[in-house]
């Protein structure tokens, strides 16, 4: 966010206002109160336009409203801002000043909050008061900080058995109890082979529940006992089932206000949540019996839909888990904090960065975090697909467009409609299709392959890319109107050698996603290598380190050798325990302690002095891999190709390469 230009203001020229700071990335005007300056003027659209705080300088946005918008008396679509241009919104006049004259004390202030720093400025009686407001709104942050975490985990339940056992871990953990125990008002409700223990119901629990509990139909009680205290959590799962108990039993003391109210909430979450999974389950066993039975073609189609739809809440969820995946306060976090941003503006975004910083992942929040949630996520790497296919891939084509185009082929812009389009290393893309593309951003048309047809889609557009776009312009081999086109919204991803203080996060990340929460024992020449090493691998290179070294280590100890990084001077005889810790711990910032340094230097590869080419050696390490990995799913290919994130062909393939398999064997 450093790069960004800070200081310039807003004034009215009628003077009835006070100036405004512009110190966000997206500064919004219109009529409606979300705006972060509201015009209060009939000739005004509700979201009128956006000021945009770019490295180049502030630009203003019309977004297409009703009376438009004027700059020096001239109409505009978008343009850049210099000091001292006039600007009309309606019957509202405003002056951009590239200099500002408020202290820069207030600048982070301002960016904390846009609109109480407004209050702060125009009335200085009102100040104290703002500081007190935001207090508060550091608390309550903290507060949704917990819920989210608590949510997102209750939210991972697949089956009632799953869930009641979240809930259970939950209450134990928040309440510090001895034990919990599991009752219904209905026991046909409860789920099948429950791990928790079943105790009868309490009919007095239920005149309570019934009589006490609000709208939301939930109920937390405490209740002094000679064992210690015992804490009622009953809800209304709705749909006849009943009212369901969870009982925690000996705790010590009394739970405090904070406590009782995310309790509160989270059973508010949970009784939705069971309904969902009751809903879920009665309609799979209904499905897969029409299936079985009649072999339905109709059934299956909308099992298929249903698990898709599976498979992107899931995602959607380990995205929000991956949130807690970088070292509080790092340059990570302000680019998280800037793509939610741009996730609210439906406009192009072009992402670059290095390879392996996490542009694919940045551009799935972005997409998660806007209206077109719920629509697909389409994915087209432009860097793997040759010349003569991305055309098809892209736009699809129809039948008897080339030889082997036996029928008409829906192509990824299609499929996406709706949602979101992410042309991953968009440098790659041929010159020859770039005007095609150029066309679907502006206008968003397009068609097939071999067709006549224009079609029309809406689909937003995130690019990405290593290259440096603007060199490749002036050498022509990128369009510069589609460059202007792409580069509305700029987000740079930090490579990872400028954040050393992800690295022990990103690292425990990876050893629980691959391994569990293992405790392992790095040498203190190991330690030294992963600070200094360069990383030009990035966050990719990082985690396939310690896929390496969880092959190749022996004994006790991983060895900066087990990790293929190069071993400082010294005997590197200490050791440290580095331990995977559970979803959301590795946030905390003092589990840098033993790896987060600021020096970075860059390594030479030990491996190249053995006198083995970089070929050599990934192919003995993918052969060792895939030999390990099938020893360890008992000759599974499937299971194989789902452990290495590839699909089961890629890995059947690799497979045959290595002679692990022969050809004509058909493993699982």
């Amino acid at each position: 966010m450093s790069s960004y230009a800070i200081g310039a203001h807003l004034v009215w020229e009628n003077g009835e206002r006070p100036a405004f700071p512009l110190v966000k990335v997206i500064t919004s005007l219109g009529r409606n109160e979300a705006n972060d300056i509201l015009l209060d003027d009939p000739k005004i659209s509700s979201f009128h336009g956006n000021i945009l705080n770019r490295e180049d300088g502030f630009h203003l946005l019309d977004l297409k409203s009703r009376n438009g918008t004027l700059v020096n008396g001239s109409p505009i679509t978008a343009c850049a801002l210099h000091d001292g241009d006039r600007i009309a919104f309606g019957d509202i006049m405003l002056r951009f000043q590239s200099q500002s004259p408020f202290p820069k004390a207030l600048i982070p202030l301002a960016r904390l909050n846009q609109k109480i720093q407004t209050i702060a400025f125009q009335s200085p009686a009102l100040r104290k008061e703002a500081d007190e407001i935001l207090r508060e709104v550091e608390h309550h942050q903290e507060f949704l900080k917990g819920l989210v975490e608590v949510v997102s985990d209750l939210a991972e339940s697949s089956t009632l058995t799953h869930f009641a056992d979240k809930l259970a871990a939950l209450l134990t953990r928040k309440l510090e109890c001895r034990s919990v125990t599991l009752s219904a008002e209905k026991p046909a409700a409860l789920p099948k082979n429950p791990a928790l223990e079943i105790v009868p119901w309490d009919p007095a629990l239920a005149v309570e529940t019934k009589s006490s509990a609000g709208s939301g139909g939930r109920l937390v009680r405490c209740v002094r006992a000679e064992s210690g205290w015992s804490v009622q959590t009953a809800f209304d799962p709705g749909r006849e089932a009943g009212w369901l108990a969870f009982t925690a039993q000996g705790a010590a003391t009394e739970p405090r206000e904070d406590v009782r109210d995310l309790l509160d909430l989270a059973l508010l979450f949970g009784s939705v949540l069971w309904r969902n999974l009751q809903e879920i389950d009665s309609l799979h066993r209904r499905e897969t019996g029409r299936l079985l039975d009649e072999k339905d073609r109709e059934s299956r189609h909308r099992i298929e839909s249903l698990e898709r739809r599976n498979q992107e809440l899931d995602e959607f969820l380990k995205q929000m888990r991956n949130q807690l995946v970088f070292a509080e306060g790092g340059p990570m976090e302000r680019v998280q904090a800037l793509a939610r941003k741009l996730a609210s503006v439906d406009l192009p975004v072009l992402i670059t960065g290095e390879t392996g910083t996490g542009k694919t992942y940045i551009a799935k929040l972005i997409h998660h975090a806007s209206a077109r949630a719920a629509k697909p996520f389409v994915v087209v790497d432009c860097s793997t697909l040759p010349a003569n296919l991305i055309e098809s891939e892209l736009f699809g084509h129809e039948k008897g467009a080339f030889t082997g185009a036996m029928a008409r082929k829906t192509g990824k812009v299609e499929a996406c409609a709706g949602g979101t389009l992410f042309l991953d290393e968009i440098g790659d893309l041929p010159l020859e299709l770039q005007g095609k593309l150029l066309r679907l951003v502006q206008e968003g048309r397009f068609e097939r392959l071999g067709g006549n047809e224009v079609m029309q889609v809406d689909a937003r557009i995130v690019a990405a890319t290593h290259y440096d776009l603007d060199e490749r312009v002036k050498t022509g081999r990128f369009r510069q109107d589609l460059y202007y086109r792409l580069h509305v919204l700029p987000l740079l991803m930090p490579p990872l050698r400028e954040r050393t203080e992800d690295i022990p996060v990103l690292a425990r990340h990876f050893i629980q996603k691959h391994f569990g929460n293992t405790a392992w024992i790095f040498t203190s020449d190991a330690l030294v290598a992963i600070r200094n090493h360069a990383w030009p691998g990035n966050v990719r290179e990082l985690e396939n380190k310690l896929q390496r070294a969880w092959l190749f280590h022996s004994g006790d100890a991983i060895s900066a050798g087990d990790l293929g990084l190069d071993s400082p001077s010294g005997n590197g005889t200490s050791q440290s325990v580095f331990t995977a810790a559970p979803s959301g711990a590795a946030s905390s910032s003092h589990h840098s302690a033993h790896m987060a340094s600021p020096a970075v230097t860059a390594t030479a590869a030990g491996a190249a002095s053995a006198g083995k080419t970089l070929e050599q050696y990934r192919e003995e390490y993918e052969s060792e891999l895939l030999r390990n990995c099938l020893r360890q799913f008992k000759g599974n290919i499937t299971r194989c190709a789902e452990h290495l994130q590839i699909s089961r062909n890629t890995c059947k393939s690799m497979l045959r390469k290595y002679k692990l398999v022969q050809d004509d064997e058909d493993e699982a």
